[in-house]
């Protein structure tokens, strides 16, 4: 993000849990090694030839602190989890590593010789799980933290669902290491068929019945597209209702907004201090909102453009009790947008279609996404769904790779790094593995969207800019009152050392002007536009 704030539990997750696999494996595909004996039993070896080995070989890397080992013992797609092999030794306080010596492993679980689960119970934290998985002839550590459980039974239950599921990814991520090596047709498949973003957007505006707009969070560009696109005539007239990734709880303050014949900045500002704990300070939605309102105003009331708040009720500012946040966070956000948008589609009467902008993992088709979920109610030719280009991305992480190898990368340079959109179906691009997700995501590009959208190169996007209206002394003094439900202040939360609402933006505006990917991303060789 673009600031550094102690916000990581509290950014919304909407995919990369696995949930359990109805179809059940035959028997013969799993093994179980009973083996009810302490971790101390067992010597201190980096041994990875066998599942048990490999897993007590990596407790004995977390018992000794050795936190550049965890990487390499690591299935190589999830290393971006773990530190980097240059970190330091981690110390360990000797209680700690008693109670890990005293783990007991239970047994070990293996299916079909490729994943596994070591399944173990100490006194402290009952049963936990740690998947392994076999890559390059080794037995290596599969999870990035362990899975609790609360019965032996259960942990067995648990392995037998999801093993299946478990190896489906792992396949997968194996198959996403491969480098593309046919970089012609990429480019030659772009010189033929790509053009503008914004003529890309409208017109499939004009043909279905919702473009699915996949976005990335504080993306300047992309905000800067959609702006252009429902300024342009062709929107209203196609287009009659826009859904966003803001509280359905606003719903009525979005409403008095938009019906106001003044622009009411602050009546919109409060719809972003409700969305997050700690408000949504994007100046990109806020910006396309108030465009959208500018539109209308010129528009017959017939024509007039409607934005409806798809995302799951928000009132932090009602939050009077940690139990009260934390329970906000067991919602399902998919299943909620999308329940929104079709109640809207069936049944409001508007014959135009619409548009929903939202973040990119809530629409790949082969996920559990609200993307997905709306597959299921309307036939497909309705939906029409847009990747926009990105680095491989994470919720909570940053992922120094860019995807497909930075192969596609290097075609758009090859085409002249200007903006422009595709069609994914049967194009070489859709036929490549999907990788956008980093180790979450199934199929290839043309599975889980049409189209895809490229706004520029990479290294030359900017930062996207931060809502500072949103913060006033007010605000300042509710964000406090928030933080002291985690018994913390401002101050100790966005790690300044100042509260002030002045610090806070100071603060932030240290981070502006900044390119978006500067110091994750590697640059693409081999291609430079000027000496094409």
């Amino acid at each position: 993000m673009l600031f550094k704030m102690k916000k990581q539990f509290l950014i919304l997750l909407c995919s990369g849990l696995l949930v359990s696999c109805l179809t059940s494996a035959p028997p013969e595909d799993f093994t179980t090694n009973t083996v009810a004996r302490k971790i101390k039993d067992f010597p201190d070896t980096l041994n990875l030839q066998t599942p048990l080995k490999a897993g007590i070989s990596y407790a004995y890397l977390l018992i000794n602190g050795k936190t550049a080992m965890l990487r390499p013992n690591s299935f190589s797609g999830l290393k971006h989890h773990f530190p980097p092999v240059t970190a330091p030794d981690s110390p360990v306080a000797q209680i700690d590593k008693n109670a890990l010596l005293h783990t007991i492993i239970e047994e070990v679980m293996v299916y079909k010789d490729s994943v596994a689960l070591m399944i173990t119970k100490t006194e402290t934290s009952g049963i936990m799980g740690r998947w392994l998985a076999r890559e390059n002839h080794h037995w290596v550590n599969y999870s990035k933290k362990q899975e609790l459980f609360n019965t032996l039974p259960q942990a067995r239950k648990y392995f037998k669902n999801n093993a299946p599921l478990r190896l489906k990814q792992l396949r997968h991520l194996n198959r996403i290491k491969k480098v593309p090596q046919d970089t012609l047709s990429l480019v030659t498949y772009l010189q033929k068929n790509a053009v503008p973003p914004k003529d890309f957007i409208l017109k499939k505006l004009e043909t279905h019945k919702l473009v699915l707009y996949g976005d990335i969070h504080f993306r300047k560009w992309s905000w800067n597209i959609c702006r252009e696109v429902i300024k342009d005539k062709r929107f209203a007239q196609t287009t009659g209702k826009v859904f966003m990734e803001l509280g359905a709880n606003m719903q009525e303050n979005l409403d008095r907004f938009m019906e106001k014949d003044t622009l009411d900045k602050e009546l919109l500002l409060d719809v972003f201090r409700e969305y997050k704990f700690d408000g949504w300070d994007e100046k990109g939605v806020f910006d396309f909102i108030v465009d959208l309102w500018k539109v209308n105003k010129v528009l017959p009331v017939k024509e007039k453009v409607k934005i409806i708040l798809v995302d799951t009720p928000r009132t932090p500012s009602g939050y009077q009790t940690l139990e009260a946040v934390e329970e906000n966070h067991t919602l399902d956000r998919d299943k909620h947008m999308a329940a929104v948008i079709e109640k809207h589609l069936k049944e409001h009467q508007d014959t135009r279609n619409s548009f929903f902008t939202v973040g990119t993992q809530h629409i790949a088709k082969l996920q559990g996404t609200a993307g997905a979920i709306l597959t299921q109610k309307f036939p497909q030719r309705d939906l029409y769904f847009i990747f926009t280009h990105s680095p491989q991305m994470h919720n909570r992480i940053d992922i120094p790779e860019r995807v497909r190898h930075g192969v596609f990368d290097y075609a758009f340079c090859r085409a002249g790094n200007v903006p422009l959109a595709f069609e994914l179906k049967n194009s070489p691009f859709g036929k490549e593995p999907f990788d956008a997700l980093y180790d979450d995501g199934s199929g290839n590009y043309e599975d889980n969207y049409d189209g895809y959208i490229f706004f520029g190169p990479l290294d030359e996007e900017p930062e996207g800019d931060i809502l500072i209206e949103m913060y006033t002394d007010t605000f300042i003094t509710e964000l406090n009152r928030r933080y002291a439900l985690h018994d913390s202040d401002i101050k100790d939360w966005w790690e300044i050392e100042d509260g002030t609402k002045e610090a806070v933006i100071e603060h932030i505006r240290q981070f502006q002007n900044q390119k978006r990917w500067e110091n994750i991303l590697e640059s693409v060789s081999g291609c430079d536009v000027q000496n094409q």
